[in-house]
């Protein structure tokens, strides 16, 4: 009888949110905001995530950061990648939340073994900065790939910057070259800008 019931809920839970995602796509953000609350409340680990993004961009409520960690934290111990990186990029900023670089770094290299690419960019930027782990150009230079080839132009970009400063790997232009011009095809331009010259 309970394993029914439970999937009677979790039932519930999903047309609440595909109803959220209708009137999202409607821009009638109260109405979304109010089935993907019920939705989040029945344990839909997408409704938590999207109620959390709502919360954090001010759709159909007030900006409350707070809540909004509140639900990434949710979603994320569920297991969801996307909300184990903003979760990881509140606790970076503070927002929200008290500023916890480890808690990111852990959150982030959970969300990073499921291969997301932006989990694997922001790890590639604690080592490339040294945020909470020693500085490591060559463990920078591995998330950053990581992302790169799954088509992340900042992880691009830091490649290009990398590659011509040959940082972490052996200075080589060409590369650099190469991932310069796939980032500015996906409207990356941070190495575009200070490199372009050089080529």
């Amino acid at each position: 009888m309970v394993i029914e019931d439970k999937g009677k809920q979790q039932h519930k839970a999903e047309e609440l949110a595909i109803l959220a995602d209708k009137y999202y796509a409607k821009h009638d953000f109260s109405v979304a905001v109010s089935c993907y609350q019920k939705a989040a409340e029945l344990g839909d680990k997408l409704a938590q995530y999207n109620l959390a993004l709502m919360y954090d961009g001010g759709e159909g409520v007030e900006v409350n950061h707070a809540k909004a960690v509140y639900w990434y934290k949710k979603s994320a111990d569920s297991g969801l990648p996307e909300a184990q990186i903003n979760l990881a990029l509140c606790y970076y900023w503070g927002t929200g939340v008290k500023k916890d670089f480890k808690a990111a770094y852990e959150l982030l290299t959970l969300a990073g073994k499921t291969g997301h690419p932006s989990a694997q960019y922001w790890l590639g930027k604690f080592y490339y900065s040294g945020v909470y782990v020693s500085i490591s150009d060559e463990k920078a230079v591995e998330s950053f790939k990581k992302a790169a080839v799954k088509g992340h132009s900042g992880a691009q970009d830091m490649l290009a910057l990398l590659y011509f400063n040959g940082e972490g790997v052996e200075q080589d232009y060409s590369k650099s070259r190469y991932w310069l011009t796939r980032a500015a095809n996906k409207g990356g331009d941070t190495c575009a800008i200070l490199a372009w010259p050089y080529f």
